[in-house]
């Protein structure tokens, strides 16, 4: 049998759940709830890489993200403007973000990067690439192209 309460009995302890309660959902949320992502964020996962090529695209009002490629150190992203599709590259060190970006710095695209993350552009058939294309996108110009 249940052990009766009297009135003032019961409203302390349903006082002390509510209290209880409340912190709990409080901790709860705290703990669920990611921490901000910045521009100088170091990724160490798909997740914080995710987050970090997030931010830049949402930057450049870039849309249509989506996830590309990963290996080891390293994740490709890519989103799209209404005439070019980018890449970004989120890296676990600036080493492995150089290595990545090579292959575009050798086409000569224009590229652009800030301390874990670069964003270069998928080459489309009629379309002259120039550094101005990547204003939109943070970071530090790396490659110019004439034009």
């Amino acid at each position: 049998m249940l052990p009766t309460i009297g009135g003032s009995d019961l409203k302390r302890v349903l006082r002390a759940g509510l209290v209880s309660g409340s912190i709990s959902a409080c901790v709860v949320l705290a703990a669920c709830g990611g921490s901000p992502v910045d521009l100088s964020s170091q990724p160490t996962d798909l997740d914080s890489a995710r987050s970090l090529a997030k931010q830049v695209a949402s930057t450049a009002n870039c849309s249509s993200f989506e996830d590309y490629s990963q290996g080891t150190g390293y994740w490709t992203f890519t989103c799209q403007t209404d005439t070019q599709m980018y890449a970004i590259v989120a890296a676990s060190s600036t080493e492995t973000r150089d290595t990545q970006l090579q292959r575009s710095r050798d086409q000569n695209l224009p590229v652009k990067t800030g301390n874990f993350y670069g964003v270069t552009m998928f080459q489309s058939p009629g379309h002259v690439l120039h550094a101005f294309d990547l204003d939109a996108f943070p970071g530090q110009a790396d490659v110019l192209t004439s034009g």
